[in-house]
């Protein structure tokens, strides 16, 4: 299996979740920070963490073990961890290399801050170019 072009990938989901119009809300999305990501016990696996989201923990979970979204299709394994608040995402061996760790995290921690911050320019260094094209 051909890896996917991440960047184009995480862009189009970014877009799908903020357009869902069962998660429109009139009040500002809530997320302060994702909390913390990690490359977990030497395997392909992160741990994504959030808190303050504007969405219940279920319609999270839901947004990514769904098979509409890309994430899930190239997932191997997606379960919920630690207070409830975390997912553990382990990837194909194929879609991630292990190697390439620094950068699936960037990825994924503007992923998760492109869903949720849906006003104004994403803080740091992980705004990129093409999450600019999208406002």
């Amino acid at each position: 299996m051909a890896s996917p072009d991440l960047r184009d990938m995480l862009s189009k989901l970014c877009i799908d979740v903020r357009d869902e119009p069962r998660f429109n809300c009139s009040k500002e999305w809530e997320i302060k920070s994702v909390v913390g990501f990690c490359h977990d016990s030497g395997e392909q696996k992160y741990r994504i963490a959030w808190q303050d989201s504007v969405l219940s923990k279920t319609e999270l979970m839901c947004s990514l073990i769904n098979n509409k979204w890309p994430l899930y299709r190239f997932a191997r394994q997606i379960t919920p961890a630690g207070s409830g608040s975390q997912l553990c995402v382990a990837w194909e061996e194929t879609w991630e290399p292990a190697n390439a760790i620094f950068a699936a995290a960037e990825l994924i921690h503007e992923y998760w801050l492109g869903v949720y911050q849906s006003r104004g320019p994403l803080p740091g260094q992980l705004l990129h170019q093409h999450w600019l094209t999208l406002h």
